[in-house]
């Protein structure tokens, strides 16, 4: 009577669709298993033979490199001439180029300040900022007054994820 198993259902009514949702759960949870077990394999297999697991360097930390200034660049944002310390009264921009290091994929805060004579430039500084880059590259940082630049020694503090670079540049004689 029941060899068939089809005969179960009354041929009347429309045969019940199987619980797609229910096995497909139980597969990707079958999956998730095997997964957690076949890890759990491997790490014990390497801990039993004195495999370590790599731990990074502390030099893989975000860093920063030398600040240097210039009074000049190219149209694609690269210094030109020579890094200097010393520029003239009638000196309208200066920019300050630096190199950053390792810097993560998460997003990760930096300052800079500007101050002349040790009086911050409160307009041309920038605190908390989210840094956008990551890896490793060039960044460089513009300090500009149409009517020149008072005479002074100016000095530029940045600081990368607890990294800090400063660098002072004399306006004048």
């Amino acid at each position: 009577m029941y060899d068939d198993p089809d005969s179960i259902y009354d041929a009347s009514l429309p045969r019940p669709a199987p619980p797609l949702f229910w096995m497909a759960l139980s597969g990707v949870l079958g999956l998730c298993c095997l997964a957690f077990f076949v890890t759990s394999a491997l790490e014990t297999y390497w801990l039993l033979n004195g495999y370590t697991l790599v731990v990074p360097a502390t030099s893989d930390k975000p860093t920063l490199g030398e600040i240097k200034f210039y009074t000049d660049q190219t149209a694609s944002g690269e210094p030109s001439g020579a890094a200097i310390t010393r520029v003239d009264a009638s000196t309208k921009t200066i920019y300050a180029y630096f190199t950053y290091k390792n810097v993560p994929r998460t997003p990760i805060t930096w300052s800079y300040t500007w101050t002349l004579n040790g009086a911050d430039l409160p307009g041309a500084s920038q605190t908390n900022q989210r840094w956008t880059r990551e890896g490793n590259g060039t960044y460089f940082l513009k300090l500009n007054d149409d009517k020149g630049l008072k005479p002074g020694t100016y000095e530029l503090t940045v600081d990368l994820a607890d990294d800090e670079q400063a660098a002072a540049i004399t306006v004048g004689p």
